[in-house]
């Protein structure tokens, strides 16, 4: 049987696309996910909840710190550094523990998540800033709120106001930090780069 190049070509760049990529602990990572066929993953608040519980219990097993996130209808963003483990198999143990929840919960069977996710490797502080800035802006892009502070299902609302604590795991002093001033300021400062 012959084999044209062109199908030798095909063959190459479909196995790059599937290795692996290299990953760094001490890092930060963007990282997106999105329902199979770009169908919802969270059908109502509940969801959305369970989510973050499911998120929460994951830090007992994965020590991780997670600046930024954004949870939409049909994908989620993380902005994540994985202290112990691997990126891999952190979201592996995290889409797995969220699907089992959902199809139990509908009734459903077979995947929830696409079986790729994005991931992008963070190197610069400036980096950082935009990559936040970018997940923060998600609800708005998407005309879900007028006002980022009204979407209850990302983590900016840490950001904006002091008297909303954020957990162990939402370290807001590695962005926070890299504007001058008080707490407040930084505040301030963090969130108008935001909404600029």
């Amino acid at each position: 049987m012959r084999i044209s190049l062109h199908t030798l070509e095909e063959r190459k760049y479909s196995t790059l696309s599937r290795k692996r990529k290299k990953f760094y602990n001490e890092l930060f990572y963007h990282v997106v996910s999105r329902g199979v066929r770009r169908e919802a993953i969270f059908i109502n608040h509940s969801d959305f909840s369970a989510f973050l519980y499911i998120l929460n219990q994951t830090y007992d097993q994965f020590s991780y710190e997670l600046p930024s996130y954004c949870l939409m209808n049909n994908h989620y963003h993380l902005l994540i550094r994985i202290k112990s483990h691997s990126l891999a198999e952190f979201m592996h143990c995290l889409n797995k523990r969220y699907a089992s929840y959902f199809n139990n919960k509908y009734g459903y069977s077979g995947r929830v998540f696409d079986h790729n996710y994005f991931s992008s490797a963070i190197y610069t502080y400036e980096s950082l800033l935009k990559v936040s800035k970018y997940i923060h802006l998600n609800p708005l892009r998407a005309h879900l709120v007028k006002d980022l502070v009204d979407y209850p299902w990302s983590s900016y609302s840490f950001y904006k106001s002091g008297n909303v604590y954020p957990p162990t795991f939402i370290p807001i002093a590695h962005l926070l930090d890299t504007f001058n001033g008080t707490i407040n300021e930084q505040r301030r400062s963090y969130c108008d780069f935001v909404e600029e």
